[in-house]
C-alpha cells in the first residue's frame, strides 16, 4: 500500500488518469489470481476511488499497464533509493524468468536509478511450504529455489519467504 502512491503518480504522469477497473476482489494477471483486501470487491473504481479504498487489483492492473521502467523513474522522483519485486508465476520477474529477462528488469531498474533490494512472492500464499499436499511442497521449494536464482541475478540482498500459514481467510486453503 505505501507503493501505491508512486503507481498513481507514474499513471498520472504517462496520462492514465481516467483508468478505470471493475474490482471484483481478484484480478487475473497472466493466467494468475491476486486478491485484494476486499474479497468481495469494490466494483468499478477510478484513481480517486482506488485510493481512498486502497484497492489492490485496481493498482495491480495499472502497475501492467505502466510497465515497470515508468514506475522505477517516478518512485526515484519521490525519494525511492529501492524497491522489492516480486516473483510471479509469469511476468517480467517470473518462474519462468530467464537470466536474459532479469539482466533486462535489471538494466531498467538501473536506469532510473533503483536498486533492487528484495524479492518477496505471492504465490506461497497457494504454495506453502507446510502443506500436508507433497506436490505443493515440491512447488513451494521451486519457487524458493527461483527466488534464490533471480536475487543472485538482480544483485538483491534478501529474499522473502512466507513458509506457510495457519488462518488466512484470504488464502487457499
Amino acid at each position: 500500500s505505501v507503493f501505491k502512491p508512486c503507481v498513481a503518480a507514474a499513471a498520472i504522469e504517462n496520462g492514465y488518469l481516467e483508468f478505470c477497473y471493475n474490482c471484483n476482489g481478484i484480478a487475473n494477471i497472466d493466467g494468475l489470481d491476486f486478491r485484494c483486501h476486499n474479497l468481495s470487491g469494490h466494483g468499478t473504481v477510478n484513481m480517486e476511488q482506488a485510493i481512498k479504498y486502497s484497492c489492490n487489483t485496481y493498482f495491480y492492473n495499472l502497475a501492467v499497464k505502466l510497465g515497470a521502467d515508468k514506475i522505477y523513474d517516478i518512485a526515484k522522483k519521490a525519494g525511492f533509493e529501492g524497491v522489492e519485486v516480486a516473483l510471479d508465476e509469469t511476468g517480467e520477474v517470473s518462474l519462468e524468468s530467464t537470466e536474459k529477462d532479469l539482466l533486462e528488469v535489471k538494466r531498467q531498474a538501473e536506469d532510473s536509478g533503483i536498486e533492487l533490494y528484495s524479492i518477496a512472492s505471492g504465490l506461497y500464499w497457494d504454495y506453502w511450504l507446510n502443506d500436508d499436499d507433497t506436490a505443493v511442497r515440491e512447488k513451494a521449494k521451486d519457487i524458493v529455489k527461483k527466488q534464490l536464482e533471480s536475487a543472485s541475478i538482480l544483485g538483491c540482498e534478501s529474499i522473502l519467504v512466507i513458509p506457510g500459514t495457519v488462518n488466512a481467510e484470504f488464502a487457499a486453503p
